[in-house]
């Protein structure tokens, strides 16, 4: 809050803030927090959950971007010191068992039928939550044919990519943009499209592979 000291009543009035429906005050519907004049700011509180940008959280914390409805960006940004900034998703449980899901990023979008669907999730999942162990892995869902499903899992001892459908497709270029890659690593595959043939770099040269 702003320092009051030597300011108007009018002008202390202003700098006040105050729920949107103060007669109720804060209850189960959400409000505006307003200045003394009666204007919303972009929070809105209720008992249960916060909103930014919308008096309607349907979440503890709901962030909407009021000015441009199809584009919200979320910035998290460090301390300006040593520290990286940090987004972290943390399951609070102390007993956590094997194929645990400890956190997912879910990207949500509307159709054609006027409802909303999950269209792709990035989850975290315990492999093996022993101590011993520790064991994590990353999978990756897709919707197909109406229904998410894992297309890739990133774990400890494998990169699992599934699918009945259709296969890997590996980096297409020419021989020059090949051989223009820049210190390639032993183990690097190309597909190179001026010879129909893949390429892969082992023990300092490129070598087809078939």
């Amino acid at each position: 809050m702003a320092d009051l000291t030597g300011t108007t009543p009018a002008d202390t009035y202003k700098s006040l803030l105050q729920i949107g429906d103060a007669t109720n005050g804060v209850d189960a519907t959400a409000k505006y927090i307003e200045d003394g004049e009666g204007t919303d700011s972009a929070l809105a509180i209720s008992t249960d959950n916060v909103g930014i940008g919308t008096d309607s959280p349907n979440a503890p914390l709901h962030i909407v971007d009021a000015g441009t409805a199809d584009m919200l960006r979320l910035e998290v940004t460090d301390d300006g010191g040593s520290n990286s900034p940090d987004l972290t998703l943390y399951r609070n449980s102390a007993s956590p068992a094997a194929d645990d899901n400890i956190g997912v990023l879910k990207f949500r979008g509307q159709h054609s039928g006027g409802g909303t669907k999950d269209y792709a999730n990035i989850q975290g999942v315990i492999v093996d939550p022993t101590i011993t162990s520790e064991d994590s892995k990353i999978a990756l869902e897709v919707r197909t044919d109406g229904t998410l499903e894992s297309r890739m899992e990133v774990g400890p001892d494998k990169v699992e990519v599934s699918s009945t459908t259709g296969g890997v497709v590996m980096p297409r270029m020419t021989t020059t943009q090949r051989n223009a890659i820049a210190s390639p690593t032993n183990g690097e595959m190309v597909y190179d499209t001026d010879l129909n043939k893949f390429y892969g770099y082992a023990n300092g040269g490129w070598t087809a592979l078939h």
